[in-house]
């Protein structure tokens, strides 16, 4: 009896280590995905825009992911830019450790100041998503 307990328990340790959640908190990445970039606000800064938006040094656009080590600080990016004669722009961003994130979405708000012309000193806002996987 007691050499079919023991089997019984190496058995359901064997199981518990190939499908149980050992296997997944095992793993040593995290995926990465800029979900959106949207201007969320505009003060008669422009009606032109383009974006840059980075996971690391890797540029992304909407709906790219990207592997990255869980435990190590790693940059995402954003940055708007107005498309006209004197394009004004801005940019920001972010520090983060992808394990302190896990299953969570992370902002960040990009203003950007007109700096000419009769709207001098107004603004707009984007906004750019990135959600990090568990």
């Amino acid at each position: 009896m007691r050499k079919k307990i023991l089997i019984l328990l190496v058995l359901l340790s064997v199981l518990s280590m190939a499908f149980g959640s050992g296997s997944i908190a095992a793993s040593k990445e995290v995926s990465i995905t800029l979900v959106n970039a949207e201007m969320i606000s505009n003060d008669h800064v422009g009606n032109e825009w383009s974006y840059i938006a980075k996971i690391g040094k890797q540029e992304v656009e909407i709906g790219d992911s990207l592997s990255v080590s869980k435990d190590k600080k790693l940059t995402l990016y954003g940055k708007a830019v107005e498309a006209d004669k004197y394009p004004d722009s801005g940019s920001k961003s972010v520090t983060i450790t992808p394990s302190k994130y896990a299953g969570k979405e992370v902002k960040i708000k990009v203003t950007v100041t007109e700096n000419r012309g009769r709207y001098s000193g107004n603004k707009a806002v984007w906004e750019f998503t990135f959600k990090v996987g568990k």
